[in-house]
């Protein structure tokens, strides 16, 4: 899978231990915040089976909880949104202003609510997980103490700024890759040590 990054010249981050970013079945980055020890690649090497699992854990509590989530909300309507939204657009027979009107609302809502997944956040007595899933099934999770208010907004924004820019516009990426560019390492842990002085 990949190598499990240091944080760089940024010191231990109070409060924020973890961060990955999933798309589909595989973790293509993650970073341990925690970490001090800067030559941290004579570690990695030796816990990578250790961390592979932990990543499947982590996925696959996800998608249980998400699955969970969508099953057991009580409005039926907003189940399945996408779905009401085109059936709705079909229904309608009128005239081509308000087709338009609709078609430009839809793009609207899909903008303002990036976030597809069925949970923001998940607290146990020791740690917070922070999720935000984007419509092209990308999964960012940052783990923190669990006295930290929620940042799904904050992943929303690394997602529609960093991602798009340094990754998903990036001609030399392929999708579903492992994410290898200092840049975006940089960026991520920037933002990261901003929020936790914060």
């Amino acid at each position: 899978m990949l190598a499990e990054k240091g944080t760089g010249d940024v010191e231990n981050i109070t409060g924020y231990y973890y961060f990955y970013i999933f798309y589909k079945n595989q973790c293509i980055y993650s970073i341990n915040l925690s970490v001090n020890d800067k030559t941290s690649t004579d570690i990695n090497n030796k816990n990578e089976g250790k961390k592979n699992e932990i990543e499947k854990l982590l996925l696959g509590s996800i998608y249980a909880i998400n699955y969970l989530c969508f099953n057991i909300q009580p409005n039926r309507k907003i189940k399945n949104l996408y779905k009401s939204i085109e059936s709705t657009n079909k229904n309608i027979k009128i005239n081509t202003n308000t087709n338009i009107k609709i078609h430009n609302q839809n793009i609207l809502n899909t903008q303002s609510n990036l976030h597809v997944g069925n949970f923001n956040t998940f607290n146990t007595p020791l740690y917070k997980l922070h999720y935000f899933e984007s419509l092209t099934a990308y999964k960012f999770v940052i783990i923190t103490d669990k006295n930290v208010p929620s940042l799904s907004a904050f992943l929303k924004d690394i997602y529609k700024t960093i991602f798009l820019d340094l990754v998903v516009l990036n001609p030399l990426y392929n999708v579903g890759d492992e994410i290898k560019d200092k840049a975006f390492d940089e960026k991520i842990l920037k933002l990261i040590e901003a929020l936790a002085v914060v």
